[in-house]
């Protein structure tokens, strides 16, 4: 079989890459993180400024792609993160090591949840924690390093609280909890509150896996997302109250989803400054007392309280035609007594 000799006669620079590299983490990696990590190591000696977004149009491609791929980077222990205190972040490339329990890991320490240069610690016979702990510290600080990244500012001991609670009591894995940050930023809400709500949310859901919240988000556009479009709620998701306001529609008063986008279009129209969820439940309620369910009943109710109107409008009229013909025929008659009397009084002052 022929063999393949590559040499080249250009004198150009060239980008030194570790053989442990290419035998141990290459043939693992996604080929888009190949390419990122490759470009970080061309930049590395290069003394120029550029950002995730310059790197995003060097490929083409969206500054999430660019910021999965340096989390993917620095979960491996390939490089870690250090944060200024300027907010410039600083990527620093590790020693590999073909052991991936011996891997050089990277743990944050400052009081506001931020990363530092000095925190390089290797785990070897010697280290105290064990493989597990270390793998899960590295973890769970590209979750802080990420979050930080997506709010744009350090993270404050209440928000890694917040972190660790949805980590350690709701058992979220670091996957799911890399999902749910970046689905809540998505929404444009870059506060830890409501992200610890959501989480709340999908631990009462049942929410184990990255897939499932897929699913779960996907179930929103078809139902509660629906009837949010269609009042007009727009950047944000339904919170576990109005979920149930919506659900009740459905299972308790055993609408479809014709019926509830006819009331909501008539909230609209009733209160287009204020609508709300209450108000579409107010419609709603009636329709269930007066057993309307289907959009049929509602046109025969419609058109039943069109001739009620008519009719009462009718008797309305006729009423005040009634009204006003009695009092022309009182006035008449005043007038005819006044008469009289007046034509009796002067016969008496005549005699």
């Amino acid at each position: 079989m022929s063999r393949l000799i590559v040499s080249t006669s250009n004198n150009e620079t060239y980008t030194s890459i570790s053989n442990l590299f290419i035998d141990y983490y290459m043939p693992k990696a996604n080929g888009e993180f190949v390419k990122i990590y490759l470009y970080l190591l061309r930049m590395m000696n290069m003394d120029v400024q550029f950002t995730v977004s310059d790197i995003a149009d060097h490929f083409e491609s969206t500054e999430k792609d660019i910021w999965r791929a340096i989390t993917y980077w620095t979960k491996t222990g390939v490089m870690a993160a250090d944060k200024g205190d300027n907010g410039d972040i600083k990527l620093i490339l590790l020693p590999l090591n073909e052991s991936s329990e011996e891997i050089t890991q990277y743990y944050p320490s400052n009081e506001e949840g931020t990363t530092n240069s000095k925190n390089l610690v290797t785990n070897n016979n010697n280290e105290t924690r064990s493989g597990r702990e270390i793998k899960s510290a590295s973890d769970f600080n590209n979750i802080l390093y990420q979050t930080e990244v997506y709010f744009g500012k350090p993270l404050t001991q209440s928000d890694i609280r917040s972190l660790l609670y949805i980590n350690e009591n709701l058992s979220f894995s670091f996957e799911l909890m890399e999902y749910l940050v970046e689905h809540c930023v998505s929404m444009g809400k870059k506060s830890m509150r409501y992200i610890e709500s959501v989480a709340q949310d999908w631990f009462q859901k049942g929410i184990k896996t990255v897939d499932d919240a897929k699913n779960l988000i996907s179930n929103f556009s078809e139902k509660y997302m629906a009837v949010f479009k269609q009042l007009g709620i727009t950047g944000r998701l339904p919170v576990s109250g109005e979920m149930e306001i919506i659900d009740s529609w459905y299972d308790v008063y055993l609408f479809d989803t014709e019926m509830i986008m006819e009331a909501c279009k008539r909230a609209v129209e009733a209160k287009p400054q204020s609508v709300s969820l209450k108000y579409v439940d107010g419609i709603l309620s009636k329709w269930h007392e007066q057993n309307i369910h289907k959009i049929n009943e509602l046109k025969e109710a419609d058109n039943n309280r069109s001739f009620e109107k008519k009719q009462n409008n009718r008797q309305k009229n006729q009423f005040n035609q009634y009204q006003n013909s009695t009092d022309k025929e009182v006035i008449e008659e005043f007038e005819k007594l006044f008469l009289k009397t007046k034509n009796n009084f002067l016969r008496v002052i005549t005699k």
